[in-house]
């Protein structure tokens, strides 16, 4: 459960969703604004009220999770998750990310008109930053200059495992940025790919140190060009072939 900050302009934002996350993010984005309800008596102040709350208290939207934190420290932030969730029912009723055939808006549109009518007292009234402790994603992204770039760099590495993709003429300028970004890291390790193979001979491969030497340097350059944390190529390890085309000696 998440809320991708990928512009602090909620409309921008929902268009900058990539189709496959408009329909999963709405339902996310009422579930954790629900959560504030339910979770009332921590963050805001009396009176109380017992509403019949549209969705049940979610698990995964727990109390640490950065996202939740975030929505629940002020009516500027809840109403931003409002608008965010509100202008995704906009993207999806356009006929973003809907299956073909159907016309009816997204189920979950009430659910956020409900939570935009019923708003919980916040001792705090404006709109707070994102900041890191807001972050809900793998410390690797979370050197960034913002959290919003925080947010595209975490985005972007959503390529590996989904489709990412917009209507024709509407991928965002910060991802087209980040794939040419991404792409001369990678031209970089094929420089360097050719740089090792020229230094080093086979028969100094055969030095166990250098072999290890060899394969960690492997390890970052495929980090650097790829972003993924999950290859393993230690010493006893197999390579992958996605791995040994740029080991030097070819393994």
């Amino acid at each position: 459960m998440n809320i991708f900050f990928l512009s602090m302009c909620p409309k921008e934002a929902a268009k900058w969703h990539a189709n496959i996350h408009v329909v999963k993010m709405i339902v996310e984005t009422a579930q954790l604004l629900c959560n504030v309800h339910h979770r009332q008596r921590e963050h805001c102040l009396p009176p109380y009220q017992s509403l019949d709350v549209p969705y049940r208290e979610s698990a995964a939207g727990h109390r640490k999770l950065g996202s939740m934190v975030w929505v629940t420290e002020s009516l500027g932030n809840y109403r931003w998750g409002v608008q965010l969730g509100l202008a995704l029912c906009d993207e999806y009723n356009s006929g973003r990310g809907r299956a073909a055939g159907k016309t009816s808006a997204h189920k979950t549109q009430k659910v956020l008109e409900w939570l935009r009518d019923n708003e919980p007292r916040f001792e705090c009234s404006r709109l707070t930053p994102v900041t890191a402790a807001h972050l809900a994603m793998p410390d690797q992204f979370k050197n960034a200059a913002t959290s919003v770039e925080a947010y595209h760099e975490y985005y972007y590495s959503k390529r590996l495992t989904m489709p990412m993709c917009w209507p024709p003429g509407r991928t965002p300028s910060w991802w087209r940025a980040l794939e040419i970004k991404h792409k001369a890291s990678a031209d970089g390790v094929d420089d360097v790919k050719v740089r090792l193979r020229s230094k080093t001979s086979p028969s100094q491969l055969d030095s166990g140190r250098l072999v290890k030497r060899a394969r960690t340097q492997t390890w970052w350059l495929l980090k650097i060009a790829t972003g993924r944390h999950d290859i393993d190529i230690t010493e006893d390890a197999p390579l992958s072939s996605d791995v040994r085309h740029l080991h030097p000696h070819g393994a």
